[in-house]
């Protein structure tokens, strides 16, 4: 960029009465440099955000629904079937049926999914994914939290309980998109009626989504007792063979899930 010259007032008078110049940056024979400034600004995400994450890419990428929105939330948990069983008078364990997500046919990162792969349903045009946690933190102070899980009451059909039956979690690993990883618990069991934290980060830890997974897809097997086929062995119920079952009843529990804004000690 050529740098403009003044010229003496006496110069630029005449000049201008005869018509006779002017001075473009072509006419110079030195460079120059200019600033300008370039700037974006923040805010605490909206109520209204729903970002999620597949924490099992590759080499499809799935859609996970949010199953609360805001800038401090809990970005996903889901429902833990462990299929339909048959009576048994000996100690059972039992795989929870594996989470079926849509395929994102929009991906950029994964637009090539492998439709033969032994978790994707081609007819459905779904992956089956492991049970996992997922935790939404985009706040303006990042204060810490954590996420507690509680069994509220053993499974029931009303009339019967299965006295002594345990929800067993194993294989987890944790994970983060600023890469500031939250602590979790790779492997627990439920006891009703107890509170467990199960992922936990520390002020100024764990911006942006985190996620807690047991397993993983690679390693879902096969199982026509649940639905979509595919179940997950790092999630299991597991029922003594002392505990009568009632045939064709279904048994049931509620699993809270609480996300707070403090850390907190893994339990």
């Amino acid at each position: 960029m050529k740098a403009l010259k003044l010229v003496s007032m006496s110069v630029l008078l005449a000049s201008l009465a005869t018509g006779s110049m002017v001075v473009h940056a072509d006419d110079t024979d030195q460079d120059g440099t200019l600033k300008t400034n370039g700037q974006i600004q923040y805010r605490e995400a909206d109520e209204e955000n729903g970002e999620t994450i597949d924490p099992n890419p590759g080499p499809e990428e799935v859609i996970v629904p949010p199953t609360q929105e805001g800038a401090f939330a809990i970005a996903y948990v889901g429902d833990y079937d462990f299929g339909s069983r048959q009576n048994s008078a000996l100690d059972q364990s039992y795989p929870a049926a594996a989470w079926w997500f849509d395929i994102d046919e929009e991906s950029t990162d994964f637009p090539n999914p492998d439709m033969n792969s032994p978790w994707v349903n081609e007819a459905t045009n779904q992956a089956a994914r492991a049970q996992f946690a997922q935790v939404r933190d985009l706040r303006e102070d990042l204060t810490g939290w954590n996420l507690a899980l509680k069994q509220e009451a053993q499974f029931t059909n009303g009339e019967r309980s299965l006295n002594g039956a345990q929800v067993t979690f194993a294989n987890g690993t944790a994970q983060n998109t600023s890469d500031e990883l939250p602590t979790i618990n790779s492997g627990f069991t439920l006891i009703p009626e107890n509170s467990r934290v199960i992922m936990t980060a520390g002020s100024n830890i764990g911006y942006g989504l985190s996620t807690a997974m047991w397993g993983d897809k690679a390693n879902l097997v096969q199982d026509s007792e649940v639905d979509g086929g595919l179940a997950n062995p790092s999630v299991q119920l597991n029922v003594p063979g002392t505990t009568r079952t009632d045939a064709n009843s279904k048994y049931t529990t509620n699993l809270l899930w609480t996300l707070s804004a403090t850390p907190a000690n893994i339990n």
